[in-house]
């Protein structure tokens, strides 16, 4: 199961992962779409991804995935331009503020998921800082 201080482990690799790459906005997130990078527990990958309806996608995502070892995807962010709008999908064995339960996963895990307006990089930060507890 994952716990709360796991996920702050996550979500600050993900904010290094955006000051080392220096990705600042949305161009500089799809200048990196494609590639994966080494995180301390797994990997980081940046891809575009259908979106919309799972059985019929209507638009492309970016998608920001952590891929950890042990306890697959922990966190994953996806911003669909076309509708402009942001989520970020957590799983952990503890409720965060703030976020909608969704689910819970195979492992006990508890699937959130947290939506809002608007696709920045800015703001998408300020989200991880408060998830890393920072």
């Amino acid at each position: 199961m994952i716990k709360k201080e796991d996920l702050r482990k996550y979500s600050a690799e993900v904010l290094e992962l955006f000051k080392r790459e220096d990705i600042q906005n949305i161009e500089g997130l799809q200048k990196k779409l494609g590639r994966s990078f080494t995180a301390e527990r797994g990997s980081i990958k940046l891809e575009e991804k259908p979106g919309g309806s799972e059985l019929l996608p209507t638009e492309m995502v970016l998608t920001i995935s952590y891929i950890a070892k042990r306890e697959g995807i922990p966190i994953e962010i996806r911003l669909n331009l076309v509708r402009n709008y942001s989520s970020i999908k957590i799983k952990s064995k503890s409720s965060q503020e703030s976020y909608v339960l969704f689910t819970p996963d195979a492992f006990g895990n508890l699937i959130q998921n947290k939506r809002f307006y608007g696709c920045s990089i800015p703001r998408l930060k300020k989200e991880l800082e408060f998830l890393a507890g920072k």
